[in-house]
C-alpha cells in the first residue's frame, strides 16, 4: 500500500470520544450534511416532531447492510470508493465475528477473490483514504491495521431511517402570489 500522510495511533482514538468518563445510553453524531445519527442501547429512536409515522419492514440481511451503508455514505458524503470499502468492513464486523473487536486488517492481497472482482486496488486505496478522512477508521502503527470507529459499526439487527419534514414559512408577498395576487411594491423616489 502507498504511504499515507495520516496520523498513526498506538490505541483506538475513537474509544475515548465514544465513552469519555461516563457511558452514555444515547449518542448523537452530527454529519456534515443537514442530518444527524443517533446510536442508542435501547430499541427505540425518537425525533422531535409533531407527528410521527413509522413503517416497519422486515428485509434480508444483505439488503439491511446495503441500506445502512447507503444511508451512512450519503450522510457523511463518502465517495464511491469509500462506500465500497465501508461495505467490506461492515460485512466483516456485523454479527458474531465483530464482537469485542476494534481493529481490522486492510490488505488488498488478503481480500477474497470475489471482493477483488468488484473493487480494484486503486479504488481500495482511495476508499481507505476516504474512510480515514471522514473518521470511520484510523491508521495503526502496525502496517495495514486500522482502528474502527465504533459509532459506525454495530452488531444490531435494527435500523431506523428517519426523515423529518417541516412546512416552509412563507413571506406575506409569497402568500399573496400563491392566491394569484400581486404584492404591492413601494416605489422609491
Amino acid at each position: 500500500m502507498p504511504a499515507r500522510k495520516s496520523e498513526r495511533y498506538t490505541e483506538n482514538p475513537f474509544l475515548s470520544e465514544l465513552y469519555g468518563d461516563s457511558k452514555p445510553v444515547t449518542k448523537k453524531v452530527t454529519a456534515p450534511t443537514n442530518s444527524f445519527m443517533v446510536t442508542s442501547k435501547e430499541s427505540y429512536v425518537s425525533a422531535e416532531a409533531g407527528v410521527g409515522l413509522i413503517f416497519q419492514h422486515t428485509i434480508e440481511s444483505n439488503e439491511f447492510v446495503k441500506m445502512y451503508v447507503k444511508g451512512i455514505a450519503a450522510m457523511w458524503g463518502l465517495s464511491s470508493a469509500g462506500k465500497k470499502v465501508f461495505m467490506l468492513l461492515f460485512n466483516e464486523y456485523s454479527g458474531k465475528q465483530g464482537i469485542n473487536k476494534d481493529t481490522v486488517t486492510l490488505y488488498y492481497p488478503a481480500l477474497s477473490e470475489e471482493a477483488r472482482s468488484w473493487i480494484s486496488y486503486r479504488l481500495f486505496t482511495k476508499g481507505i483514504n476516504d474512510l480515514i478522512k471522514h473518521r470511520f477508521i484510523a491508521e495503526s502503527i502496525v502496517p495495514a491495521q486500522f482502528y474502527i470507529n465504533p459509532t459506525f459499526f454495530f452488531n444490531g439487527d435494527r435500523l431506523a431511517v428517519i426523515h423529518t419534514y417541516q412546512k416552509k414559512k412563507h413571506t406575506a408577498a409569497e402568500k399573496l402570489e400563491e392566491h394569484g395576487q400581486l404584492p404591492l411594491i413601494k416605489e422609491e423616489n
